[in-house]
C-alpha cells in the first residue's frame, strides 16, 4: 500500500521541478527581451546621431560654400581696391605733375616778366640814349619842337610799358585760371576717388567681419561635427559591445533554455516511464486484491476481506490523481 503514496510524492516533486524550470525559462526570456529592447533603443539612438551628423555635415558644407563665395568677393573687392589705389596713385602723380607744371609755368611767367622788365629797362635805356642822342642832334631845334618830341616819346614809352604790363597780367590771369580749373578738377577727382576708396574699404571691412563670423561659425560646426563623430563612434562601439554581449547572453540563455528543455523532456520521459510502471503496478495490485478477496470469500474470512478491501479505493483513486498531474504539467 505504500507504493502509490510514494509514487504520488515523486509526481509532485517532478511537477514542482517543472514549475521551477518554467520560471527559470520565463525569467531568461524576460531578460532576453529586455536585452532586445536595449539593443533597439541603442539602434534608435545611433540613427538619431547619424541624422544629426548628416544635418551638421550639410550645414558645414553650406558654410564652406558661403565662405568660398565670401572669399571670392573679398578677392574681387581686393582687386578693385588695388585698382582704386593704383588710380589714386596715378591721379596723385598727375596732380603732382600738374602742380610741377604750374610751378614751372609760374616760374616761366616770372622769368618772362623779368625778361620783359629787363627788355623794358633796355628799351628805356635805349630810349634814354636815343633821347640824349636826339637831344644832342636836335639841340638847335626850338623849345616847342623839343617839347612835342619829348611828349610823344613819353607817350610811346608809356604805351609800350602799358602793353607789356597788360600782356604780363593777361598771361598771368590765363595761367591762373587754367591751372585753377585743372587743380579744381583734380581735387574733385581725388575726392571722388577717396570716397569710392573709402566705400570699398568699408565694404571690405564689413566683408572681413562677415567672413570672420562665418569662420567662427564654421569652427563651431566643425567642433560639433567632431563631437558628433566621437559620439557616433562611441555609440557604434557601445552598440557593438551591446550586440556582442546580447549575442553572448542570448547564446547562453538559448543554451540554458535548451538544457532546461532537455531536462524537461528527460523528466517527462521518466515521468511517462514511471506512469507506465505505476499503471502496471496498479493493475497488478488490483489483480492481486481481486484474487485475495476471492480467496477470502472462498475461505470465508470476512475480517481479512474487509481489511483487504479497504485500500482498493486508494489504489483506484491514485491513477486519476496521477493522470490529473500528467495533464497539468504540459499546460504549464
Amino acid at each position: 500500500m505504500t507504493l502509490p503514496k510514494s509514487t504520488f510524492t515523486f509526481d509532485v516533486q517532478i511537477y514542482l521541478d517543472f514549475r521551477t524550470l518554467n520560471c527559470y525559462a520565463c525569467r531568461d526570456l524576460s531578460r532576453l527581451k529586455s536585452r532586445d529592447q536595449d539593443l533597439q533603443q541603442a539602434q534608435k539612438t545611433l540613427k538619431d546621431t547619424e541624422a544629426k551628423l548628416g544635418a551638421t555635415v550639410t550645414d558645414l558644407k553650406k558654410a564652406k560654400d558661403e565662405k568660398d563665395k565670401l572669399a571670392k568677393e573679398k578677392k574681387e573687392l581686393g582687386e578693385e581696391n588695388d585698382a582704386l589705389k593704383k588710380n589714386q596713385d596715378e591721379l596723385r602723380k598727375q596732380l603732382e605733375a600738374e602742380t610741377m607744371a604750374k610751378i614751372q609755368a609760374e616760374s616761366k611767367a616770372r622769368d618772362n616778366a623779368q625778361q620783359l622788365t629787363m627788355k623794358s629797362q633796355t628799351y628805356e635805356q635805349q630810349i634814354a640814349m636815343l633821347t640824349v642822342k636826339n637831344q644832342t642832334e636836335v639841340k638847335a631845334v626850338g623849345d616847342q619842337l623839343q617839347k612835342e618830341y619829348n611828349t610823344k616819346l613819353e607817350e610811346a614809352i608809356k604805351a609800350l610799358r602799358d602793353d607789356c604790363n597788360a600782356q604780363i597780367a593777361a598771361n598771368k590771369d590765363d595761367q591762373d585760371k587754367l591751372y585753377g580749373m585743372k587743380e579744381e578738377n583734380m581735387r574733385k577727382q581725388m575726392d571722388k576717388a577717396k570716397a569710392a576708396l573709402q566705400e570699398k574699404i568699408n565694404e571690405l571691412e564689413a566683408l572681413n567681419k562677415k567672413l570672420n563670423d562665418l569662420e567662427k561659425k564654421i569652427q563651431i560646426l566643425e567642433n560639433e561635427n567632431r563631437n558628433l563623430q566621437k559620439n557616433l563612434k562611441d555609440a557604434e562601439k557601445a552598440l557593438k559591445d551591446e550586440q556582442a554581449r546580447s549575442g553572448k547572453d542570448k547564446k547562453a540563455l538559448e543554451a540554458e533554455l535548451k538544457a532546461v528543455q532537455d531536462e524537461k523532456d528527460k523528466l517527462i520521459d521518466e515521468y511517462q516511464d514511471l506512469m507506465e510502471e505505476k499503471v502496471q503496478l496498479d493493475n497488478e495490485i488490483a489483480v492481486y486484491t481481486g484474487l485475495l478477496v476471492g480467496e477470502e470469500k472462498r475461505l470465508q474470512i470476512p475480517n481479512a476481506a474487509a481489511a483487504a478491501a479497504t485500500p482498493t479505493p486508494t489504489a483506484a483513486a491514485t491513477p486519476e490523481k496521477q493522470k490529473g498531474h500528467k495533464q497539468a504539467v504540459p499546460a504549464n
